[in-house]
C-alpha cells in the first residue's frame, strides 16, 4: 500500500552514512593508486594496470546498472525502491476506464448477474500479484460462476473514507453484495493530521548534511545504488530508520484505544451500513491483519470486530486462516508483506465458504 513516501521519510536522516562510506572507499582507492604510482613511477606498466582495473570496475557497474534499470522488477513495501516502481510499470494492469486495476465493466456482461463489489486498498487491488486473475476477488468470481459479476474497486493507499465515497458514487451502485476489505491502517482517516509525520521537511531539518543532495539524487536515480541501499537499510533497520518515525506506528496502534478517534473512524462504517440497509445490499467486512505480525494484529482486530458486531455487520477475520502459515508462504516476498497468490486463494475460499456456499 502506497503511503506518501513513508519509508523514504524513515531514512531521510541516514543518507549520510552509506554514501559517506562509499565516498571514503572510492577516494581511498584513487588516492592509494596515485601514491603507488608516484612511488613506483619507473614501472611503466603500473598506470596501465590501474587504468585497466578502473575501466573494468566502471564496465561492471554499468552492466549492473543496466540490469537493475531494465530487467529487475521486484515488489516491495511502500513502493519506494526503484525495482518496485519497475514492477508497477510492468504489471500494474489492466486499468479500466474508471481508473481501477480491473477488467472493463461492460453492461452486456453485467446485466442479469448478481453484482459483488470488492472494495479496499492495495491488498484488494493485488499489490505484488502479477496477474489479476490470481487476486482473491477474481478467484472468487471464478468459483461463483456466470451468475455473478465481481467489481474490484480498490486503490493503493485508500482508507475507509476513500472506499465509502467510491462505493456510493459508483455508477453501478448499488450492488447485491458489498465486501469491504479492512486493513489496520484504515484508521488514518480519523487521526488528526498534525499527529502524522508525513512531512519531509521535518526530517530534512534534522540532517542538513553536506552530501545530502548528492545522496538523494544517487538513491533516487541509480537503480543499482537504490537496490544496494535498501538491502542494507533492511538488514540494519535500527541504524537506518530514524527513531522519530516509529512514532507513526505507535500512533496507529494507540488510535484504536483512543475512543474519540476510534468512534469518529467507525462513523464511516456506520454510514456505509445505513446505505447498505436502505439499498438492500448484503454487507460484509473482511478484516486483514498485518501479515508480518499477525499475533499483534489480533489485539487490534478484536477491538474492531467487537465494534463492528455491535452494528450487526458480519465479518471475516483473515488472521484466523493465516496465523499458522509460514510468513514466506503467505506474503509476496520478504520485502513485501502483501498477500501472496497462495494467500489470495485461501482468502477467496474462506469468503466463498462463509458467504456463498450455503
Amino acid at each position: 500500500m502506497e503511503k506518501p513516501d513513508k519509508l523514504y521519510l524513515m531514512i531521510e536522516n541516514s543518507y549520510r552514512l552509506f554514501f559517506d562510506i562509499l565516498l571514503l572507499i572510492s577516494s581511498t582507492y584513487i588516492l592509494s593508486a596515485f601514491i603507488i604510482y608516484i612511488i613506483k613511477k619507473k614501472n611503466k606498466y603500473l598506470l596501465q594496470n590501474i587504468l585497466i582495473s578502473f575501466l573494468t570496475f566502471i564496465f561492471l557497474i554499468t552492466i549492473l546498472e543496466l540490469y537493475f534499470r531494465f530487467f529487475f522488477a521486484q515488489p516491495a513495501a511502500n513502493n519506494l525502491t526503484l525495482s518496485c516502481k519497475n514492477w508497477f510499470r510492468r504489471y500494474w494492469k489492466p486499468i479500466n476506464s474508471f481508473g481501477y486495476r480491473d477488467k472493463e465493466w461492460e453492461n452486456e456482461y453485467i446485466v442479469n448477474k448478481k453484482k459483488i463489489f470488492v472494495v479496499g486498498d492495495s491488498f484488494t487491488a493485488g499489490a505484488g500479484i502479477k496477474d489479476v486473475k490470481d487476486r482473491f476477488g477474481d478467484v472468487l468470481e471464478e468459483k461463483l460462476g456466470e451468475k455473478y459479476y465481481v467489481f474490484n474497486i480498490a486503490q493503493c493507499g485508500w482508507n475507509t473514507k476513500h472506499e465509502y465515497k467510491a462505493i456510493i458514487t459508483n455508477s453501478f451502485s448499488p450492488p447485491d453484495y458489498l465486501l469491504l476489505c479492512y486493513f489496520l491502517n484504515d484508521i488514518e482517516d480519523s487521526i488528526p493530521s498534525k499527529k502524522l509525520l508525513f512531512n519531509k521537511e521535518i526530517f530534512n531539518k534534522k540532517d542538513p548534511g553536506f552530501f545530502k543532495n548528492i545522496k538523494n539524487k544517487l538513491v533516487e536515480n541509480s537503480h543499482l545504488i537504490n537496490f544496494i541501499y535498501w538491502r542494507i537499510a533492511r538488514m540494519y533497520p535500527d541504524l537506518f530508520f530514524p527513531e522519530q518515525y516509529l512514532i507513526y506506528e505507535n500512533i496507529l496502534g494507540e488510535s484504536y484505544y483512543d475512543n474519540q478517534i476510534f468512534q469518529a473512524h467507525m462513523q464511516t462504517i456506520v454510514k456505509l451500513k445505513k446505505w447498505c440497509d436502505i439499498n438492500s445490499v448484503n454487507f460484509l467486512i473482511i478484516i486483514f491483519p498485518i501479515l508480518s505480525n499477525i499475533k499483534y494484529s489480533q489485539k487490534i482486530i478484536s477491538i474492531v470486530s467487537e465494534e463492528i458486531k455491535k452494528n450487526k455487520i458480519p465479518i471475516i477475520d483473515i488472521s484466523a486462516i493465516l496465523i499458522n502459515k509460514k510468513f514466506k508462504d503467505i506474503t509476496v516476498n520478504q520485502y513485501d508483506s502483501h498477500p501472496s497468490i497462495y494467500a489470495h486463494k485461501l482468502i477467496a475460499e474462506e469468503i466463498y465458504k462463509k458467504v456463498f456456499q450455503n
